[in-house]
Formats: structure tokens, sequence, C-alpha cells
């Protein structure tokens, strides 16, 4: 018996192992009909304007995480019912423990779900042409198959949603498009969509960039080659040889230009200190400025974003430097697509926020922050453009509440 256990031991680790979610790629894993994404709408500016949904962060959570080692989850009632709920309690940890040791997030299918019904629902009540993803598409990692499928597999096999409804994804941390030997093919085996691209209509032009290129969660980029990237993509600072962004805003005549980018250069959430933290990347704030004054001058009204797990309406007011384009930005946070909500700021919290953000030039009002589940509505037409926020209930209400209304009009 003795000398069985070690091989015991063995199979067991094998077969441990053999359910994690290694590195790889997609192609080399699953059928093309598995994975790629039907791009559904037509090549080129389109013939009318747009109807269209916004919500993010679909990754799933680690149940070791949410279950288990967070505060809430020990200061209950049920922690005074022993034994059963100390049971499921260490369970949770110990089955969470193992799956995030396997690197299998395992959390939050049921909100997933309900989110995805009820964007589905309102995509096609709303007869929407298109559905606008904020980011963080992938369960956890982007640079491994297995979390691609568990996207795949609600949305595209087990649910008509990604087969009916044009998606247009925006790169999200999580989707680890940085990285060149995995994440990055990943994404473009899925996706038909580049991290950077725009599609245009009559009266307005959305323009979608890879946010990561300055926000480096991993540090997968060089300084130097951050820079690059940075005057290459963003900002160049030399009107000889501009950015891609800047020359696309430039050259776009629309009355309403919005950008897509999964981190928000504005935040009152548990994300806000992340253009400042050296870590993300070299001179951060500094690039942040150079972004907003390009946002500014080429009329740039709204920004959609997630990454925060929570709704925001923020204001950039244009009050510092009349020579700049818009009077005000919109910087509207739509991250509740399943994963689980973080706790809002205090209004303490908020209001010093909001001052640090005063004390490096920037007007920023935050209107609007709530813990909830939600998704928004975009009605675009040749005078106005107009953003209604609904919140989705979890009894899953046929029509969610509203919660937010924005109304930008076109600029005289």
């Amino acid at each position: 018996m003795k000398k069985r256990t070690p091989i015991l031991l063995m199979l067991a680790f094998a077969v441990f192992l053999s359910g994690c979610a290694n590195k790889g790629l997609l192609t080399e894993r699953y059928e093309p009909d598995f994975y790629r994404i039907p791009r559904l709408l037509p090549d080129g500016p389109m013939d009318e304007n747009p109807t269209f949904v916004v919500y993010g962060d679909t990754q799933v959570a680690w149940r070791v995480y949410d279950k288990f080692i967070k505060k809430e989850n020990w200061w209950t009632w049920e922690m005074l019912i022993f034994p059963f709920y100390e049971t499921v309690w260490l369970g949770n940890g110990v089955v969470g423990g193992v799956n995030y040791a396997r690197r299998m997030p395992d959390y939050g299918k049921k909100t997933r779900e309900m989110m995805r019904d009820a964007v589905y629902g309102e995509a096609k009540r709303s007869r929407a042409d298109f559905i606008l993803h904020t980011g963080d598409l992938v369960a956890s990692d982007g640079r491994r198959p297995d979390h691609w499928a568990v996207f795949l597999r609600e949305n595209k096999h087990d649910h008509p949603l990604l087969n009916e409804v044009p998606y247009v994804p925006t790169v999200g941390n999580h989707d680890r498009v940085s990285d060149r030997m995995y994440g990055r093919p990943n994404y473009e085996a899925v996706f038909e969509y580049p991290p950077f691209y725009v599609l245009e209509f009559p009266d307005m032009a959305l323009f979608v960039v890879d946010s990561n290129l300055i926000m480096d969660w991993r540090q997968e980029i060089e300084d130097d080659m951050q820079d690059a990237l940075f005057e290459e993509w963003f900002v160049s600072g030399d009107p000889g040889r501009p950015a891609w962004l800047e020359r696309a805003l430039a050259s776009c005549d629309k009355p309403f230009k919005v950008v897509s980018m999964h981190h928000s250069p504005f935040s009152f959430g548990y994300h806000w200190t992340s253009w400042i933290k050296p870590s993300y990347g070299r001179g951060n704030p500094r690039k942040r400025r150079r972004l907003l004054r390009v946002l500014r001058e080429q009329g740039v009204q709204v920004v959609f974003s997630g990454h925060d797990h929570i709704y925001q309406h923020n204001v950039l007011r244009n009050s510092t430097d009349d020579s700049l384009g818009v009077e005000e930005i919109h910087f509207v946070v739509s991250s509740s697509g399943g994963v689980p909500l973080r706790d809002r700021k205090s209004d303490e919290e908020m209001e010093q926020i909001r001052r640090y953000y005063l004390e490096e030039g920037f007007e920023v009002e935050p209107l609007m922050q709530e813990k909830v589940f939600h998704y928004c509505l975009v009605e675009v037409d040749s005078s106005e453009m107009r953003i209604r926020t609904f919140e989705v209930a979890r009894d899953g209400d046929a029509r969610p509440g509203l919660l937010e209304e924005i109304v930008v009009t076109k600029a005289e």
C-alpha cells in the first residue's frame, strides 16, 4: 500500500494539472465555428444614425474572494448558525481556493446571464444597431483559451446574443491584448476588430481605443516602448506626424464624437488612482493631460469606459481654458456586465477626489455614482444624442428602471 501512495498522488496531481486553464491559443484548442464572432456590421460608413446598447466587464469572478475572503462574509448573522453556514463558508474557501490554483474563475454566472438577457432584450426591443462592450470580455485572462470559452459558451453557444446582434468590443485589461504570444492572437481569433478602429454614421463617429497601452496593468511593455506607443496611437505632439487618434478625430466632421476606452480618464470609484500609479506607466498624469487636451480640441462630447464595476457619470467642465473646443465632456462608466459590483465611494471620499482633480487643473463634477447592475441605451439623431441608463433588477424585470438620462445637443 505504501508503494502505491506516491503513484496515487502523482495521478491525482496529473488530473489536477489537466484541469488547469493553461495559456495557449484558441486556434489550436477549438474549431473556428466555436470561437469566431461574426462582425454583422457592414464595412465602411453606415447610412443611418445608430441606436446602440453600452455595457462592460463580463469577466468571471473568483469564489474564494467574493464568497470567502471578503470581510462581509465574516460579519453576518449567518455566521452564528453553526455548523451549517460555516460549512458553506469553508466550502467556498476550499473549492474557490482550488479553482484559483487551477486558474479557473468560478463565480457570478447568474448575474452574467441576467445582464446578458437584459442587454439582449433591450437590443431586440429597441432594434439596436449594435452593442458596445467597454472591455474585460474574457473570463479573467485572455491568454488562456478556457477563459475565452466561458464567454463564448455563455453568449454564443448557449444564447443567440453574439450570433444575432452586432457586437463591438473595446479591449480591457483582462483581455491581455498586450501579450503578443497568446493574448493578442486569441483576441484576433474571436473578433474581426483591431484594438483601434472607427465606426462612422451620418452624424456620429465612434472611436474605439486600447487604453492598455497607457494603463500597463501587468507591466508587459517597457517604459520607452510605452511612451512610443502613446505617441503613435494617442498624442504625438508633432503636427507633422500626428498620432492615430489625433488624425482620426481631426479628419472627422461629424457633430457627435464618442470615444470608448476601458480605463476612464476620470473616476470617482475604486480605480480612481490608476492614472497616477507609477507601476502602470511612466508619466501617465502628463499623458492624461495631453490626451484630454486633444479630446477637448477635437470636440469629443462623450467617453464610455468600464473597469470600475459600478455606474458613474462624471463631467469635465471647460472653464479654465476658453480656447479649447467643447464646453464639457461626459465620462460615462458602464461596467456591470455581471461581475460583482464594488462599493461606491462616500461623499467625503468623492469630495477629496474632486479636489485632487481640481489641483491637477481639471474641473470634474461627479453627477452620479450607483452600485447597480445596468446598461446604457444610446440614440443619435441629427440634433442630439440621448443616453438613458437603466438599472437591471435582480428579479429580472421585463423593462429595467430608468436610472439617468443624459442629453447631448449638437454644437451650434
